[in-house]
């Protein structure tokens, strides 16, 4: 279930999520090699990656696209629809 989005919650990092555990990067890239490096299984699907907030939720790259909107974070030409990704974004 997609929790309320908050006016003030922001797009903070881009994440990945191996069970409870969430690793954090500018982009999705270093934050696979360090959950790699922790052991993690490898290779990590795109249903495990997305981002977190400024409220410290970890939520999908669809849920952020739509908190980065509302947030006026997306840069200039970036599309209004479909998921969220790093270069989108100012992180």
């Amino acid at each position: 279930m997609t929790e309320r989005i908050t006016m003030t919650e922001r797009i903070t990092a881009a994440a990945v999520k191996c069970g409870t555990t969430v690793y954090t990067a500018r982009s999705h890239g270093p934050a696979i090699r360090d959950a790699a490096r922790a052991g993690e299984a490898t290779p990590i699907g795109l249903s495990q990656q997305g981002f977190v907030t400024s409220t410290a939720r970890f939520v999908g790259r669809v849920e952020a696209k739509m908190i980065a909107i509302a947030g006026h974070q997306l840069r200039p030409g970036c599309s209004m629809v479909g998921p969220l990704y790093p270069e989108d974004i100012e992180l």
